[in-house]
C-alpha cells in the first residue's frame, strides 16, 4: 500500500508543535526509505495549482525527444532539468523513469529544523 501522510502539522509553528513536526518527519522518512514514495494530504496547495502542474507535466513529457533534450540536466550547471529514462541512478541501478528536476535552493538546516526553514522562507 502507498502510505498517505497528513502534513498539515508541518505548517504549525511554535515550540509546542515540535513533537508533531518530528512525528510527521519520521513518517516521511519511513515512507521514503521503506516504500520509496508516498501521498501527502492537507499540504495547503490549491487544487487549481496542482491541476495546472499536472497538465504542464503531461504536456512536457509528450513533447518530442529533441525538445526535451534541449532542457537536459547534463547541460545545466545547477543540475536542474530533464532526465532521460535510465539517467538517474539509485542504489547503483538506473531508474526506469524520465523526470524533470526543478527545485529552489534552501538554506542549510539542522536536524529537526526543516519546517522552521521552510516556513521562514515562505514568509519572505
Amino acid at each position: 500500500a502507498i502510505p498517505v501522510i497528513n502534513v498539515a502539522g508541518l505548517r504549525a509553528l511554535g515550540q509546542e508543535n515540535e513533537h508533531r513536526r518530528r512525528k510527521i518527519g519520521g513518517e516521511l522518512v519511513a515512507a521514503a526509505s521503506e516504500v520509496g514514495f508516498f501521498y501527502v494530504t492537507d499540504h495547503g496547495i490549491q487544487e487549481a495549482l496542482l491541476s495546472e502542474a499536472r497538465d504542464f507535466a503531461r504536456e512536457f513529457f509528450h513533447l518530442p525527444m529533441a525538445a526535451k533534450e534541449r532542457l537536459s540536466i547534463r547541460e545545466e550547471p545547477s543540475r536542474r532539468g530533464y532526465q532521460f529514462v535510465g539517467e538517474n541512478i539509485t542504489q547503483g541501478r538506473p531508474d526506469q523513469h524520465e523526470a524533470f528536476d526543478l527545485y529552489r535552493d534552501m538554506p542549510p538546516v539542522t536536524p529537526g529544523g526543516l519546517c522552521t526553514a521552510l516556513c521562514d522562507d515562505a514568509r519572505h
